[in-house]
């Protein structure tokens, strides 16, 4: 790990989240929750000492200047001796535990610029036999919950004797999605200032005319069983050669028309993790504010599967850079952003170690702070992960239970829909990003791919296009 000091430049989705006037800077936080069935305190302590020295975004603080505007610093090393562990009473009912022992204190005692910006808590389950329930919270201006599960995983290392593997620094990634939006392209902007458009206001529009202004927030959960989630992560993507979010998006579409728009063209602001956009770091083991915001167009095709899934995943595709640009260019804060927000959080499990076991480790839940409020202009939050092999979603709305309810029955209607339709084709289908738009006319594309698979197209180079039009 390359470590490091000094100001760190401040992120655009970092900007947004200290902008917002509907909560305080200090409220933002997200957790992970695990057991361990044979807890030592003074060992566990020693391995959460070694992980803040270790990751330097525990040490990220943020400094307010005369003009009341936020620069990130990291400082140095924190003090071994004012490690933030706190112990839990014991209880049969430990979510209630939770809310009151260490959530509301830590949303109380948390200070973005001299800290702390974290909490670990416990609580020993059954006295007799040592086993302990243990909670990290994290303020999310420091990192995304990707980072929790590394965390997690980083204890359960040391505490079994095992080292860190190596990683680069968040600083590093900071800085070079700082260097990426002083030189924007043109092009780029001009993708993002047409993006905007009267039919966003309209979405917008039809959005708060379903709002419930006195009912506050609905909020369902939906959970999706181990065989769904396979199917969505392996054999549902085969067929257009997609990624989850691409079906998850289209399901959302689907569900925006036929439980609230009734419009074809739906939005969503959608958040995700941004670890991949630069090439040259390795930033699998780091932890940081790995994060990205930026709306998506779901245009769907009435009732045909193939190209409503299809539009959302050649959309995606052509997003500038996944999305990083957008905050710098057009700022998270416009009022002229989708009301709706859905975030995929990405792969949460258990972790083995060589022999197969998991030491008496247990991955229990897993959450992210950044939610609906009665002040967030969002009417729409939806977020999901997949943790123990199943995928929650986890869906809160300002439209009345009642409609909530619906619209979360309706989505997991709108998935299965969608795996059905892709496993009921027994072959795969290229698509004009597959081909690197080397054929623009999709009419044309799925002629040549009618009768059978094609595994790749290729632009002609000069002398086979010589040779083709001297014989014809």
């Amino acid at each position: 790990l390359t470590s490091s000091t000094g100001e760190i430049g401040l992120l655009c989705i970092q900007e947004y989240f200290l902008k917002r006037k509907d909560v305080p800077p200090n409220h933002f936080n997200q957790h992970v929750v695990f057991t361990i069935a044979r807890f030592d305190e003074a060992k566990f302590k020693d391995c959460l000492a070694q992980l803040l020295e270790h990751h330097e975004a525990f040490r990220i603080r943020f400094e307010k200047d005369a003009h009341g505007k936020y620069s990130p610093c990291c400082g140095t090393n924190l003090d071994s001796e004012k490690i933030n562990l706190v112990q839990m009473k014991n209880s049969s009912s430990n979510e209630l535990n939770f809310q009151t022992e260490l959530n509301n204190p830590f949303i109380k005692t948390a200070d973005i610029e001299n800290g702390p910006m974290y909490m670990v808590g416990y609580s020993y389950d059954h006295e007799d036999n040592g086993s302990a329930k243990v909670w990290i919270l994290i303020h999310d201006l420091i990192v995304d919950l990707t980072s929790c599960r590394i965390i997690s995983e980083d204890l359960q290392r040391l505490y079994h004797g095992s080292s860190f593997s190596s990683s680069s620094c968040y600083k590093q990634w900071s800085i070079a999605v700082k260097e990426y939006v002083t030189n924007i392209e043109t092009n780029e902007v001009a993708y993002w200032e047409c993006f905007l458009n009267a039919n966003v206001k309209n979405f917008n529009h039809v959005l708060t005319n379903k709002q419930r202004t006195n009912n506050g927030i609905s909020e369902t959960e939906i959970i999706l069983p181990e065989q769904t989630v396979r199917s969505l992560l392996n054999d549902c993507n085969k067929t257009y050669n997609t990624e989850i979010e691409h079906l998850l998006l289209t399901a959302l579409g689907y569900t925006l028309r036929d439980e609230i728009t009734s419009l074809k063209e739906n939005y969503a602001m959608f958040e995700c993790c941004g670890r991949e956009f630069v090439n040259n770091l390795d930033l699998n083991r780091s932890i940081g504010m790995f994060r990205t915001l930026y709306p998506v167009r779901l245009q769907l095709a009435d009732d045909d599967m193939r190209t409503s899934i299809i539009n959302v995943k050649e959309h995606m595709k052509q997003v500038p850079n996944k999305g990083i640009g957008f905050g710098a260019i057009m700022g998270n804060e416009s009022n002229e952003l989708p009301l709706v927000s859905f975030n995929y959080l990405g792969y949460f499990e258990n972790k083995h170690n060589e022999n197969g076991n998991e030491d008496g480790w247990s991955l229990l839940d897993a959450h992210c702070g950044n939610s609906l409020h009665d002040n967030t202009k969002e009417v729409v939050k939806i977020n999901s992960l997949i943790i123990n092999k199943q995928m929650r979603l986890n869906i809160k709305t300002k439209m009345g239970i009642e409609l909530t309810v619906q619209f979360g029955k309706a989505f997991q209607i709108n998935i299965e829909k969608i795996i059905k339709h892709t496993q009921s084709l027994d072959r795969s289908y290229l698509t004009s990003s597959d081909v690197h738009y080397v054929i623009k006319n999709n009419d044309y594309l799925n002629r040549i791919q009618l009768e059978k698979e094609v595994e790749a197209i290729f632009m002609a180079n000069s002398l086979q296009q010589g040779l083709l039009f001297h014989s014809l």
